[in-house]
């Protein structure tokens, strides 16, 4: 009985309508020619920065309006749109000036819950994902598992704030008919199920 079942299960997916299962390969080979970077420092995101050297300066700093953190002996120090490597490194440099000799800092940038993508739906994990800037659509869905089985080839992508929807067409966007789409944070995708 339990054999009947399995066969039956997957040969509904490999006789699922044409834009489910079959996409997830061109989706995954789309996500990978754009890799995602590293997450970047932004304004009103948080700051945990470790110096080796000087516990005292180790602490967590929030990012605040230009892009700038108050740093002790360094003042206001601009570090939006670094990665963790370069923000330690201009933290580091800033130190280095005459004030402690070959600092180790170590930077770990701080999440947001507005810096995350929801993908719902027709997904094999459904889930939150965490937001990198250039992210994009193929991505977040490998992110989440790929589609499953039953997806159809149909994500809405709603966008706050103005509560707007877009409709967007999986396979014209794995053939490259598409561009694949530039999420933004708190953008909410939704893979529907075949009717």
């Amino acid at each position: 009985m339990r054999w009947s079942w399995c066969c039956f299960i997957l040969l509904s997916c490999a006789h699922a309508p044409r834009g489910s299962c079959e996409l997830n390969a061109a989706l995954e080979s789309l996500a990978s020619r754009h890799p995602v970077t590293a997450p970047l420092v932004e304004t009103g995101g948080e700051l945990d920065v470790s110096v080796a050297s000087e516990p005292s300066l180790s602490g967590h700093y929030r990012v605040g309006p230009g892009g700038k953190i108050e740093f002790p002996f360094c003042g206001p120090l601009t570090v939006a749109d670094l990665d963790a490597a370069q923000a330690s490194r201009a933290i580091a440099d800033c130190l280095r000036a005459g004030y402690v000799r070959d600092p180790e800092v170590t930077v770990r940038i701080g999440r947001h819950t507005a810096h995350r993508i929801n993908v719902i739906g027709q997904v094999r994990a459904p889930r939150s994902v965490d937001y990198v800037r250039g992210m994009t659509l193929s991505q977040a869905i490998v992110a989440a598992g790929g589609l499953t089985c039953s997806a159809s080839e149909s994500v809405v992508i709603k966008r706050e704030p103005a509560d707007r929807s877009s409709l967007i067409r999986l396979r014209a966007l794995a053939s490259g008919e598409t561009v694949d789409v530039p999420l933004r944070p708190s953008d909410v995708i939704f893979v529907s199920e075949l009717p």
